[in-house]
């Protein structure tokens, strides 16, 4: 069962690396720069990484004057001077306010980790290009610049299941638009090429009152939690019980066709509704969406029909877990069935089971002591 062990958090920023050479790594960089910049301070950084004991150097070249020109284990190197045709140069001349470069021993990338982290300016996103580092530390996003199927070097092929996606480029055009990236709520995004389920049709008994609106910072609970998953998802539908509920203006409702199913006959409605072949799916009563392990779920859903995370009790979490649409068959001969438990789909399916990070906090208000205690913090 997979899991997400802690790695070295590198806060409001994008990872560049690449398949091979000559990618338009550097170029895809500067786009990012120019785009974020226009909103939001950007800092850069390009990280090189010597590996010991090689008998080629790691850039392609000899004489190049990295690894002898090296002080120490770790050597960060500020760029001044926008008008060279250096990469750093490049970065400084896109619109980044400060950019280094950072060089590196390789049994030495979680200092360099550490270092990165420290170089996101205040309210605002830090670029960097590494491939190495991405087995050290997670940033919010990881692009790949390359095609895999024309080769990759070593340093890409351990981490290219980790990249949010790849990027195809001749070297100045690209397959996916850097505008996309934005940041909300203090995290870097881009749609997703998948959607996003908000069940939100349960009848709040335990609570007394409608959970949907209780005030969170000022919002309905179902809009705080929508306004989370709205960078990353392009489409957001919202799972309710009956026509006779009430309008949610923001988002488009899908009714329960399925009756008094509970939350399966919900899933199985919206997956029906879906325009994507992707799906998440968070119950509305879980305030605090963690879209970094959204993430990685979704990177986990191109191999698998479904990805559901267990607690360290060994219970599933079926309300905040990946679903495809290639279910329905099954999903839809249990609920004929009159099974009401959605985790006996799982045996039928491709399931991968990952383990809740310890410190996720996907807890859900049902009582008005969850309320209280939350809003406590």
């Amino acid at each position: 069962m997979p899991d997400f062990p802690g790695t070295i958090r590198v806060p409001r920023s994008v990872m560049i690396g690449s398949t091979a050479r000559n990618t338009g790594k550097t170029e895809f960089a500067c786009a990012l720069i120019r785009s974020l910049g226009r909103n939001h301070p950007v800092h850069a950084a390009k990280v090189t990484t010597i590996y010991e004991g090689r008998t080629t150097c790691v850039r392609g070249g000899e004489g190049c004057g990295v690894c002898t020109s090296m002080e120490g284990d770790l050597m960060i190197t500020e760029e001044l001077d926008r008008e060279r045709s250096k990469d750093t140069s490049r970065m400084l001349a896109a619109g980044a306010e400060r950019v280094w470069w950072l060089r590196v021993r390789e049994g030495c990338v979680a200092a360099a980790a550490h270092g990165l982290a420290g170089m996101v300016p205040p309210g605002g996103v830090l670029v960097f290009e590494s491939n190495s580092l991405r087995k050290v530390c997670e940033p919010d996003l990881f692009f790949m610049l390359g095609n895999p199927a024309r080769g990759i070097k070593e340093s890409a092929r351990a981490v290219l299941n980790d990249a949010d996606r790849i990027v195809a480029s001749d070297g100045s055009c690209f397959d996916f638009e850097p505008e996309n990236v934005s940041l909300s709520s203090g995290r870097c995004v881009f749609p997703r090429d998948a959607g996003a389920i908000v069940l939100a049709g349960g009848r709040s008994t335990r609570m007394g009152t409608d959970k949907r609106f209780l005030d969170i910072d000022g919002l309905p609970l179902v809009e705080h939690v929508y306004r989370q998953l709205a960078g990353t998802f392009p489409e957001i539908l919202l799972s309710v019980a009956d026509e006779s509920g009430p309008a949610f203006p923001f988002a488009r409702r899908v009714t329960d066709r399925h009756g008094d199913a509970g939350p399966m006959g919900g899933v199985a409605s919206a997956l029906e509704a879906s325009v994507h072949e992707t799906n998440f799916v968070t119950a509305c009563d879980i305030p605090s969406i963690p879209i970094g392990f959204v993430q990685a779920m979704l990177r986990l859903s191109r191999h698998h029909q479904v990805v559901v995370p267990v607690d360290g009790s060994g219970r599933y979490e079926p309300l905040f877990a990946v679903y495809s649409k290639t279910v329905l068959p099954p999903l839809l001969r249990l609920l004929k069935n009159g099974e009401r438990r959605i985790r006996m789909l799982y045996d039928l399916v491709d399931t991968c089971r990952v383990t809740l990070p310890a410190g996720t906090d996907i807890r859900n208000l049902n009582t008005k002591d969850d309320y209280l205690s939350f809003m406590a913090g």
